[in-house]
């Protein structure tokens, strides 16, 4: 991943293996960068980083199993069989990392209401650190995990008070800690808009529409060249390559003017935003044409790394090994778009409702409140991004299928 080597050129030059200083810029959510840099002290950075990755994801499933209803959970193990899944729980991204701490969150209140304490109050702390710094749209569930410690079944109301407390302290850390060890600049949060903005002058060309000048990108950037390359699959074609209308570098320069010009279309063209955001979440659910699959590459790490980070090589073992994993994605494409697996995700977890815990209640709830979010503002149509949700409910399904033969003998017998 591109955005995986340049959190590595941060981490780097942060312990002075190297010199990136554009890596430090607030471009990506910075704290799974600094996540990264102890890491990046050692020779085997890459390795022992990714062993962490597999040890909090495999702590946090063994949580669910703990957790969960269901008498056998066998099903929570399926879907880290399929290979799609597989792969991308090998990947350093974030959101393999938010999967784990959305399981842990809720396992930790899990286990401080039967009379734990020390241990799941410290990956409370730690997992909502993760939770809402490495994946910024993660902060709409701060509410909802304030309502679940507002009414957990712990014994005392001072706990409450401390996990919400921990919970904000989080959030200041994640707020506070970047500048601290030298990331600096503007952040990103411009970047969403410009795409929707962009992709609302886009739609509103097609259907021949007069805007305002005043809401195109007039001052900032080329219009026409924004509105050309720009697609609804993902925002990478107007920020990134020789033909880019919108550098991330204009992006975080013009964030305020950019912002402005995309609430005043919000509030002057309704009809054309509300279309606008049609176009994308037809391709969010992937009924549109060009929507990002699943395959995966493999290259070499860039050479700015300076050798400091072992990787897949092209004609290595994992290269070979990516070649056989892509072929079940090729052949089963359409079984995982979302427009397949969200309506029988729905099913499945409607009719298992009255069997799920308190806790696998709290999980669904976390899963779909994620997924959500990325309907309010996303910059692609990428399964990663709905990597968590995908795992969570397709383990209901299989929780679901598998008893459906009780179901049906209990239907029979009354």
């Amino acid at each position: 991943m591109t955005d995986t080597m340049s959190r590595w050129a941060a981490a780097y030059t942060l312990v002075g293996k190297i010199e990136a200083p554009w890596s430090l810029g607030n471009w990506l959510a910075p704290t799974m960068t600094w996540f990264m840099v102890p890491f990046a002290a050692t020779e085997s950075s890459g390795a022992y980083f990714h062993a962490a990755q597999v040890a909090y994801l495999l702590l946090a499933g063994v949580a669910w199993v703990y957790f969960t209803s269901s008498p056998r959970p066998w099903w929570i193990a399926l879907p880290f069989l399929i290979p799609l899944v597989f792969v991308y729980a090998s990947f350093i991204v974030p959101d393999v990392w938010t999967l784990a701490a959305i399981l842990a969150i809720v396992g930790c209140l899990y286990s401080m209401e039967r009379g734990g304490r020390i241990l799941p109050i410290i990956g409370f702390a730690f997992s909502c650190v993760v939770l809402f710094g490495f994946r910024q749209n993660s902060l709409v569930l701060a509410p909802i995990l304030w309502f679940y410690v507002a009414t957990a079944h712990v014994p005392t109301k001072v706990l409450k008070g401390v996990l919400i407390a921990i919970s904000f302290g989080a959030l200041a850390v994640i707020v506070l800690m970047p500048r601290a060890i030298g990331f600096q600049g503007p952040n990103s949060s411009a970047a969403a808009p410009a795409w929707e903005l962009v992709g609302a002058l886009r739609v509103a060309k097609e259907r021949g529409l007069a805007l305002d000048p005043a809401l195109s990108l007039d001052g900032i950037a080329d219009t026409a060249k924004a509105v050309e390359n720009h697609s609804f699959v993902t925002i990478d074609p107007l920020l990134w390559g020789p033909a880019a209308a919108v550098s991330g570098a204009t992006i975080m320069e013009h964030a305020d003017e950019i912002k402005a010009r995309w609430l005043k279309l919000i509030v002057t063209n309704p009809a054309l935003y509300v279309q606008t955001k049609l176009r994308i979440y037809e391709c969010m659910i992937g009924l549109c044409r060009g929507y990002l699959q699943v395959l995966v590459g493999c290259e070499p790490p860039p050479v700015f790394l300076n050798g400091n980070l072992k990787t897949c090589e092209p004609g290595g073992q994992a290269a070979k090994a990516l070649v056989v994993w892509n072929k079940a994605p090729a052949i089963f494409r359409y079984v995982l778009l979302p427009a397949f697996w969200l309506p029988l995700s729905a099913i499945a977890i409607f009719f298992g409702w009255r069997q799920y815990s308190r806790y696998d209640r709290m999980l669904v709830v976390f899963a779909v409140c994620y997924l959500a979010s990325f309907f309010i503002l996303n910059q692609a149509a990428s399964f990663r991004y709905l990597f968590p949700t995908y795992v969570i409910f397709t383990a209901y399904q299989v929780r679901f299928l598998a008893s459906l033969p009780t179901l049906m003998r209990r239907g029979n017998a009354t």
